[in-house]
């Protein structure tokens, strides 16, 4: 920075000023020595201790701290300044010479920067304290941004989002944030206008946060950083997710679209198949019947041929027979032809040669050639014709192939029988003899005779036979053309059913294909029918786009917002918030969505269902602060009283291994580091002790070095992991941060809120009850959870499969099919849906009938809440409520009488109160117990005229009657109430001495007039006296309202049982018992007591020396172990021992039987942790005279006992002094005394002290001493220095001398002495000015004093203090218009936490 080096120290949580002085040196040294030149920055964050800054003070007026440098730092600093001078040329030898150069150095050398978040007013006092900061200092006060520093960052960062609207026209009414914004504004303009406006708007609601509960924080720059990186971060995310949201859509419903005209082209192409279908089926019955007609054809045929093949057969076997005798016969004369035709060609030429050659040849050789001629057919008359025969060449050629059917006629056959044959010449030996050629041819005449014989014989038979074969040959030609007929119409038979085959396959393939078309055009109807609703909500959507569009600038601004400031407030700060940046927005011009929770924008149903199985409260603000935990920049600081943030984000974590430690754990730095390391999440606790070394990290300030992220912790660099989560946590809801602190973290407050509660209070109620209710309302709400985080879940993949199928939709059967699973499950989940929604109707009435005790436990705890308005120390954990309700639920006698469930939730209700009242009232002052009682009746859910209560208790209703600034006349007083609305009716009623009794009584409340009619309730009654009290009679407020609260809630409301006894055996060994008192008295007595009681051990350690806290921790660590008793007293005094007690608690983990007791003042300094962790048991000195005299007497029994007997009144005068001088504070300053003296046990131990002294010395041992003996001069003036010396109020001191003097007196032991002489009422006093007299008793023995203080008024008139007799009344005055200012404040807030429930509830 401007060629110097930067300088800061690092602080951890143990830096102590040694180590300041440490680094002080150093850079005292570099700069002095070594010539540096360096700035040291100096934060307010690291001023641990006052010195760091009183050194830095005298730095800088001096250019030196005295006593920095000394011993052997000196001689040492003294070496290096002068070899620094030598290198400067200067020759500097004594010790002041070279100091001065070391100053000049520093001065030249070294430049201090401060850089501070001083709280208001904090200036003045440091600069009277550190003087040299601020003339030494040049003061550049930074403060707030401005408007237009805001507004110019504003714009700058959001130069890369698309802000701009073209359309956009400013209204005329636009707010101006920024006072130099252009008029019109353009839409950018008017947005970061907005962001100006809503920054500035936290300024008015911290205001009202510290004027409604008292709570400071501090806006910085830094919150509208952080506003504006989640505007940028949260309008891209929203923008992409929006667009991505778009295109789902579009492209789901372009599917759709697609696949209703592919359903169309579908349908018309199904009516084309159709009619092709119808063509098919006509031209295959066309087909069917020729073929059955051929079919027919051809079986008839088949039937006709068959039987001709039968009529064939048996001709052809009769053809067969025939021929077979024909064949035999013929069989028996071919072999002789057969072999006269062999033996004819075998006929030698010579031979031939031979006969041809004769010219007379023999008869038998002429008979045979004869024979041959006239079978031949020629005519042989002579020889020589037939030698002619013979000679030609081929006759035996002829012979041979004679065709003997033929050329045979019968005639030759006669011719040959009678002609030839009948001649013994005509044989074959002698023809053969007569020549060798003529032989074989007598054997061919005979042979072909013969066989023509046979043939002859046998013609008939053959012609027959031939015949017969002609018929076979015509049945056979028959049998053939029919069977060529069968073959062809089997053929025509085969084609057609070819035909057939090919258009029925036609028909099957368009049937097929119809059905495939049918079935996709059914399954498309089914799936647009079952999409439609989804068609319509993503058409919707689509449509809504724009919408969602154009108001995301609005939407994202005021989520943005939200995560930036919100955190801290509760509920009811929250939606004011909300609604007026909303207004603004509006008057602006700028869009935005209406009704959308910040719950529902920010987060999603899957992550708000996770959240509550990771035991997250089911309520809009613990949802709200879940996303502020998931989407922080600044790492968050939790205000978590009940420790239910931390159980979930253990939950939450626990993959990630969550390490949970404490800013007051001695290994939190290593836990830090190992975190910081290893990128785990870590949880600390106690961020009201944040220790500085945290500084580094919370503004994130890393370093890049060669690829490695460090990150400075303490004295070391570190690497730093990317996943590293920090969250830092608190149990203290009143805790006050810095404001470094408040700019660094993004607050988070998990105060419990009513809502979460009653629901809380509820689920108890119904598991105590009705347990199987509470288990089917619990399973049901689960269910439907569940069913609608499913359903939801099923829309996504819905349209995630819608988006990833390709192609046709309807060819995709993957996709078909998810969709139809999807939608059959959405179905069935739908169906459960509406089932257990009838179903939570049953369980809801049951419910109902509850729901009056659950809204009492929200209404109780919000009051509980609220007590420390009344005082810091009414500290009450949302632990403490539960066990009051669970003891209530499982630990009430009066349940054990009943089972009827009305007459038992009756009882659980009137418990609740009167418990709550009883045990909690121990822990609250006397005066402030009836303001609580009130503000339980006001939350009660009895019937009564809640508007009278609410007058009653509204601050801004005045007493008109009796009041601290005076009192009207009895009858003015009832001229004034005639002319009140609610009492003009009644009053003409009330007779003047009714009137006058009820308005002069000291006991008004007794006499109330009757201001109400016949029918009015008993609790309308008395809530009409109470509020007549208030009106004119305020000094009896507290009695009317008392006596008003038994009516309501009982008479054993003001009745506890419960002492420390009683305490002690209800509360666990974890939890300490607190015996809480106001300065001056010290309840540890009452420890003392109980031990002495239940005979146990108890240690007893005082604080206020060094040793006490190391004294303490031995003690406890040993009555852990043995189960006894710890007494810690005057714990006040060591406020740094009380930080870490809790943690201490929960690690020794004690005997069940250990308890731990702590007596302290009301301190503020009492850590608000241990109060709420404690119970908490109040004590303040007992109220009035006869009260405080029975304590202290009790004190004294031991001394009583000793000699000599007059000692005892002694100490009854005694007691009664120091009753008065106690009782007189409570008039204090007006009266009584001018100061709040602490007077206390201790002055009254010391008095009995000197009267012991003082009546010992007069009586030597003696039984008896003369009072005129006894020197009273002494005692007095003793007893006097005694008390006076807390005294430093001159007349003060007189008045207490003069009681001394007026009480302790030898007087007393006179029959008959007035201790308080009696007094007359003044004129107009009526019945208050009483008699106020007081006699000494009559015995001699403490029995006898005690019963004579026993007698004693409850409530002592004035003058026993030595005051006017009326003071009294002005002092239950004031007592009365303190209560109502109480509980009108209270009631305020508790009004506007109820008006909001209201509003939460009708809007959900």
């Amino acid at each position: 920075m401007n060629g110097l080096k930067v300088f800061q120290i690092k602080v951890h949580g143990k830096y102590s000023s040694n180590d300041f002085d440490d680094d002080l040196r150093d850079v005292l040294r570099r700069c002095g020595c070594k010539g540096e030149k360096v700035c040291f920055i100096m934060d307010e964050s690291n001023v641990l201790d006052s010195a760091f800054l009183e050194h830095m003070n005298t730095l800088l007026a001096n250019a030196e701290v005295p006593g920095l440098f000394e011993g052997d730092d000196f001689a040492a600093l003294m070496t290096s300044c002068k070899e620094g001078a030598q290198r400067q040329g200067l020759l500097l030898d004594s010790q002041e010479e070279l100091y001065k150069w070391f100053t000049q150095q520093i001065i030249r050398n070294l430049h201090v920067v401060f850089t501070m978040n001083p709280p208001e007013g904090g200036l003045s006092s440091r600069a009277a304290t550190s003087p040299a900061l601020f003339n030494r200092c040049v003061l550049n006060w930074f403060g707030d941004w401005s408007d237009q520093a805001l507004f110019q960052v504003g714009s700058e960062l959001t130069q890369s989002v698309d802000l701009d609207h073209s359309s956009y026209k400013a209204p005329d009414t636009i707010p101006i944030a920024y006072q130099e914004l252009a008029i019109p504004p353009s839409h950018r303009d008017a947005v970061v206008n907005s962001m100006v406006y809503v920054h500035h708007s936290i300024r008015r609601f911290n205001s009202r946060l510290f004027k409604q509960q008292g709570r400071a924080t501090t806006l910085t720059p830094r919150h509208f950083l952080d506003f504006v990186a989640q505007y940028v971060d949260l309008f891209n995310e929203k923008r992409e997710d929006l667009e991505e949201q778009q295109r789902h859509l579009n492209v789901g419903l372009e599917k759709l679209r697609d696949t209703v005209d592919k359903v169309r082209d579908l349908r018309a192409s199904l009516a084309q198949k159709k009619r092709q279908l119808e063509l098919k089926d006509a031209e295959a019955n066309e087909k069917l019947q020729r073929m059955i007609a051929d079919q027919q054809e051809a079986e008839q045929r088949k039937s006709a041929s068959l039987k001709i093949q039968a009529d064939l057969a048996k001709q052809e076997e009769e053809v067969a027979r025939r021929k077979e005798t024909v064949n035999a016969d013929l069989e028996k004369a071919e072999p002789a032809v057969l072999d006269a035709k062999e033996s004819v060609s075998n006929i030698k030429r010579q031979h031939l040669t031979e006969v041809r050659s004769m010219g007379n040849p023999p008869a038998s050789v002429k008979l045979a050639l004869e024979a041959v001629c006239t079978l031949l057919g020629h005519k042989a008359d002579s020889w020589k014709t037939i030698q002619g025969i013979v000679r030609r060449d081929d006759f035996i050629a002829s012979i041979v192939g004679y065709d003997n059917q033929r050329q045979m006629t019968k005639n030759h056959r006669l011719k040959m029988q009678n002609d030839y044959f009948s001649k013994d010449d005509f044989t074959y030996e002698r023809v053969n003899r007569a020549s060798k050629a003529c032989g074989p041819l007598v054997q061919w005449v005979q042979a072909q005779v013969n066989y023509s014989a046979i043939l002859d014989r046998v013609g008939p038979l053959r012609e027959e036979a031939e015949q017969l074969e002609d018929e076979a040959l015509q049945t056979r030609a028959e049998a053939q053309a029919i069977k060529n007929k069968i073959s062809g119409l089997e053929q025509s038979i085969a084609k057609y059913k070819s035909e057939y085959a090919a258009l029925i396959s036609e028909t099957q393939a368009i049937k097929a294909e119809m059905s495939r078309v049918e079935f996709k055009v059914d399954r498309s109807v089914k799936l647009l029918d079952s999409l439609s609703s989804e068609r319509s909500r993503w058409e919707q959507g689509s449509k809504s786009f724009e919408i969602q569009i154009s108001t995301i600038i609005g939407d994202v601004l005021v989520a943005a917002a939200f995560l930036a400031y919100s955190g801290l407030y509760d509920q009811q700060f929250r939606k004011a918030m909300t609604d007026d940046w909303l207004g603004h927005m509006a008057l602006s011009g700028i869009d935005y969505k209406s009704h959308n929770p910040v719950t529902e924008y920010l987060s999603t149903a899957d992550e708000r269902l996770l959240w509550q199985d990771h035991a997250l409260p089911v309520d809009d603000l613990c949802t709200e602060n879940a996303i502020i935990l998931k989407r922080f920049n600044r790492y968050p600081l939790i205000i978590d009283p009940s420790s239910r943030a931390m159980e979930f984000l253990q939950i939450e974590n626990k993959d990630r291994r969550l390490t949970v430690t404490s800013f007051l754990d001695n290994s939190f730095i290593k836990q830090l580091e190992s975190a910081l390391r290893f990128g785990n999440p870590i949880l600390i606790q106690d961020a009201e002790h944040l220790d500085p070394v945290l500084n580094h990290v919370l503004n994130k300030e890393y370093q890049k070095t060669g690829g490695r992220v460090l990150i400075q912790l303490g004295k070391q660099e570190i690497d730093f992991s990317p996943a590293f989560k920090l969250y830092l946590s608190t149990r203290d809801p009143s805790a006050v941060f810095t404001p470094d602190v408040c700019s660094r973290t993004t607050f988070v407050n998990f105060t419990v809120t009513q809502s979460s509660l009653q629901t809380q209070s509820l689920n108890d109620v119904l598991k105590s009850e009705r347990p199987d209710v509470d288990q089917r309302r619990s399973n049901l709400v689960k269910m439907q959870g569940e069913f609608n985080t499913h359903l939801r879940r099923l829309e996504k993949r819905l349209l995630r499969a819608l988006n990833e199928s390709r192609g046709n939709i309807l060819d995709d059967d993957v996709v078909i099919e998810t969709l139809e699973t999807l939608k059959k499950e959405a179905a069935d989940i739908s169906k459960k849906v509406v089932e257990t929604e009838g179903v939570m109707a049953e369980v809801e009435v049951i419910t109902k009938q509850y729901s009056a005790i659950a809204q009492a436990c929200s209404a109780i705890f919000a009051i509980l809440e609220q007590l420390p308005h009344l005082n810091h120390f009414y500290q009450f954990s949302l632990q403490y409520f539960v066990g009051i309700f669970r003891t209530v639920l499982y630990q009430n006698p009066h349940l054990t009488r009943s089972t009827d469930h009305n007459t038992r939730g009756e009882i659980i209700l009137k418990d609740l109160f009167v418990k709550t009242y009883q045990q909690t009232s121990l822990s609250l002052l006397q005066k402030d117990r009836v303001t609580f009682a009130l503000l339980l009746a006001q939350a009660s859910p009895y019937l009564m005229d809640k508007a009278l209560l609410n007058d009653m208790i509204d601050s801004n209703t005045q007493s008109l009657g009796i009041s601290a600034s005076g009192s009207l006349e009895s009858s003015d007083a009832k001229a004034t109430a005639s002319h009140l609305p609610l009492l003009e009716p009644y009053i003409g009623r009330i007779s003047t001495a009714d009137w006058n009794r009820f308005y002069t009584d000291e006991f008004a409340e007794n006499f109330v007039p009757k201001i109400w009619d016949e029918k009015t309730s008993e609790l309308d009654q008395r809530l009409r006296s109470l509020l007549l009290v208030k009106t004119f009679r305020l000094d009896r407020f507290i009695p009317a309202a008392e006596r008003f609260i038994t009516t309501l809630f009982g008479l054993g409301v003001f009745e506890s049982t419960d002492g420390l006894e009683e305490v002690v055996a209800r509360v666990s060994s974890i939890t300490p018992i607190a015996l809480s008192s106001n300065p001056g008295f010290d309840a540890s007595y009452k420890v003392s007591s109980l031990v002495e009681k239940v005979r146990t051990r108890c240690a007893n350690i005082a604080m206020g020396s060094n040793e006490g806290p190391a004294s303490a921790d031995k003690a406890l660590s040993n009555a852990a172990t043995a189960g006894s008793w710890v007494l810690v007293k005057n714990v006040h005094l060591a406020p740094l021992w009380l930080q870490s007690l809790e943690k201490r608690l929960d690690s020794l983990k004690p005997h069940a039987d250990f308890r731990l007791f702590l007596s302290m003042e009301t301190s503020p300094k009492i850590p608000v942790n241990l109060i709420r962790t404690s119970r908490v048991l109040m004590y303040e000195q007992p109220a009035g005279v006869r009260a405080n005299m029975k304590d202290s007497l009790s004190l004294l029994n031991v001394r009583t006992s000793t000699s000599p007997v007059e000692k005892a009144r002694l100490y009854l005068l005694l007691s009664f002094l120091h009753a008065v001088i106690q009782e007189r504070l409570r008039y204090a300053p007006s009266l009584g005394w001018k100061g709040f003296w602490e007077f206390n046990d201790s002055d009254y131990e010391c008095a009995s002290f000197i009267i012991d002294t003082w009546t010992d010395s007069v009586a030597h041992g003696r039984t008896n001493v003369a009072p005129a003996k006894m020197p009273w001069d002494l005692i007095r003036t003793l007893i006097t220095e005694t008390y006076g010396g807390k005294i430093d109020d001159e007349g003060d001191f007189r008045q207490l001398g003069e009681l001394v003097n007026q009480i302790i007196t030898p007087a007393a032991y006179e029959e008959g002495h007035r201790l308080v002489e009696e007094t007359t009422g003044q004129e107009g006093d009526g019945e208050l000015g009483a008699k106020g007299g007081l006699t000494v008793p009559e015995g001699t023995t403490m029995a006898d004093f005690v019963e004579w203080v026993n007698a004693l008024p409850e409530r002592e008139p004035p003058t026993y203090l030595g005051l006017p007799a009326n003071e009294e009344k002005v002092l239950l005055v004031g007592h009365s218009e303190d209560t109502v200012v109480k509980l009108g404040k209270i009631a305020e807030i508790l009004n506007e936490g109820e008006q909001l429930m209201a509003e939460v509830e009708k809007e959900s």
